[in-house]
C-alpha cells in the first residue's frame, strides 16, 4: 500500500473535492488527481463517481475509508510525534523577517533552535512586508514575521498568527524640532511636516495619523524613503523630519533628550507582528516545529505573545 496515495484518498473523501484536498495537503490539483487514479488502478476499483463538480464515494470508497481511516490517523500521529520531537530532524527553512527583528529577536531565537535541532538549517530573507508578502505567495518563503496591519491583510492571501506587538512613536531630532515654524501639535500642523517613511506612500505615518487624529491626510511631504528601521533612526537623527519608529529603537535617545516625541492624548500606536504563511498551505513538520518554537521563545522571554 502506498501511504501517500492513501493519504490523498482520505483527504478527498473527507473534503469532497480535489481542490479542497489539494489545499489541505499543500499539493496541486493535478497531483491529487494523479495519485487518486493510481490508487484506483492499484486496487482495481473505482473510488469516486464524478458528477459535475462533485465527487460521490462508491461503496468501495466507503468500505476503504471505514477500515483504513482510523489506521492512517494513528500512523500520521506517530509519524508527526517522532518527527517533531527528534533532534535528528533535518531540513531547510526559508524565513522572512523585518531587519530590526532579525538581530534583536529572531537570530537569538534561532540560535537556541539550532542547539535543539542541529539538522535544520535556516535561511533568512530580510525585508518589509511589501517585500516578504510576494515571496510568501510564490512559495519562496516557508513563513515570515510581518506587520499584521489591515493593509497587508488586504494585499496578500495570508494566514497569520498574532505573535507580539510593540509600541511606536512619531519622533524627530531636537535640532529639527527647534527649527519648526510652530510648536503646535494640531492635525493641520502635522500635515505640514516633513517625514522619513518606509514607502513613498508613507503607510505607517498614515496609520499613526488615523490612530491619533482619526483622520488620514491626502498628501504628506516625504523627504526620505528608507525601508529599514535602523536607517530610519539615523535619518531622523540627521534632521530629515519625523519618523514612525518602534519606541525600543529610540529609547536611549529619548532618555538623553536627543529626539522629540510628538505628544498625543491617545495611547501609543501599537504595531502587531504576526507569523504568516500562505493561506491554505499545509505547514510541513519542520515549519510547525519552528513556528511553535518561535512562539514559545517569545512567551518565555516575555515578548508579549498574543
Amino acid at each position: 500500500m502506498n501511504l501517500r496515495r492513501m493519504e490523498v484518498f482520505l483527504a478527498v473523501y473527507k473534503h469532497g473535492s480535489l481542490t479542497a484536498a489539494a489545499t489541505h495537503l499543500g499539493l496541486t490539483k493535478s497531483a491529487i488527481s494523479q495519485a487518486l487514479t493510481l490508487l484506483e488502478q492499484e486496487i482495481q476499483n473505482l473510488l469516486f463517481i464524478r458528477e459535475s463538480r462533485r465527487l460521490i464515494p462508491t461503496h468501495v470508497a466507503d468500505s476503504l475509508y471505514g477500515q483504513v481511516g482510523p489506521l492512517m490517523e494513528s500512523i500520521t500521529q506517530i509519524y508527526h510525534s517522532i518527527g517533531e520531537t527528534s533532534p535528528t530532524t533535518v531540513g531547510t527553512l526559508n524565513i522572512g523577517v523585518p531587519p530590526d527583528l532579525a538581530s534583536t529577536f529572531i537570530i537569538p531565537c534561532l540560535a537556541e533552535f539550532a542547539k535543539q535541532y542541529p539538522g535544520v538549517s535556516c535561511r533568512l530573507k530580510l525585508g518589509t512586508p511589501l517585500v516578504l508578502g510576494p515571496l510568501l505567495i510564490n512559495n519562496q518563503l516557508d513563513f515570515a514575521l510581518i506587520d499584521a496591519s489591515e493593509v497587508y491583510e488586504r494585499l496578500y492571501p495570508l494566514s497569520a498568527q498574532l505573535l507580539t506587538r510593540e509600541k511606536h512613536v512619531l519622533v524627530c531630532s531636537q535640532d529639527y524640532h527647534k527649527s519648526r515654524r510652530s510648536s503646535d501639535t494640531s492635525y493641520e500642523e502635522f500635515c505640514d511636516e516633513r517625514f522619513v517613511a518606509y514607502t513613498p506612500e508613507a503607510i505607517e505615518i498614515r496609520f499613526w495619523s488615523k490612530h491619533h487624529f482619526k483622520k488620514v491626510p491626502r498628501h504628506l511631504e516625504v523627504s526620505l524613503v528608507v525601508d529599514q528601521v535602523t536607517a530610519t533612526k539615523t535619518a531622523i537623527l540627521h534632521g530629515f523630519g519625523f519618523g514612525h519608529i518602534p519606541e525600543r529603537i529610540v529609547r536611549e535617545e529619548m532618555k538623553k533628550g536627543q529626539v522629540w516625541v510628538w505628544p498625543t492624548r491617545t495611547p501609543k500606536y501599537e504595531n502587531r507582528i504576526a507569523l504568516a504563511q500562505l493561506a491554505g498551505k499545509k505547514p510541513t513538520k519542520i515549519e510547525r516545529l519552528a513556528t511553535r518554537f518561535i512562539t514559545d521563545y517569545f512567551r518565555r522571554n516575555h515578548l508579549e505573545v498574543i
